[in-house]
């Protein structure tokens, strides 16, 4: 069984993208703001990493990942984040949210791969 993935991406194109990488290795849904990807995990959806992007209308990434942390059923979600801004931006907006992961855009599908699967537990570690 696949494992699956939330996209959560305003952007259509980068967000079939990251679906044509991804669908063929995970189970990949996908919703263009963060209100929508919470009303989905809301209606008792679950995922096993949450991509998300920083910057989205209705509801930003760091408003998405606070209320997720706020959710005993939803609190070990592991998150990566998205964005073209700066590492360090990125870390004073999320560095209190354990966020697994920054990736920049334009995304390095290997980045990406590695990242999920990094998420998953699925990589040895010496």
């Amino acid at each position: 069984m696949k494992r699956q993935l939330l996209v959560v991406e305003d952007e259509q194109s980068t967000r079939r993208l990251l679906e044509f990488l991804l669908a063929p290795y995970y189970e990949v849904v996908c919703k263009c703001n963060g209100s929508d990807a919470l009303r989905w995990l809301s209606e008792g959806n679950s995922t096993d990493v949450i991509i998300t992007d920083y910057e989205m209308p209705e509801m930003n990434g760091v408003e998405l990942i606070t209320a997720i942390r706020k959710s005993a059923r939803l609190y070990d979600i592991s998150v990566i984040v998205l964005s073209s801004e700066e590492t360090d931006v990125l870390n004073t907006q999320f560095g209190h949210l354990d966020v697994k992961a920054f990736l920049n855009k334009p995304v390095d599908p290997k980045s990406l791969f590695w990242r999920v699967e990094e998420s998953l537990g699925r990589l040895v570690k010496y």
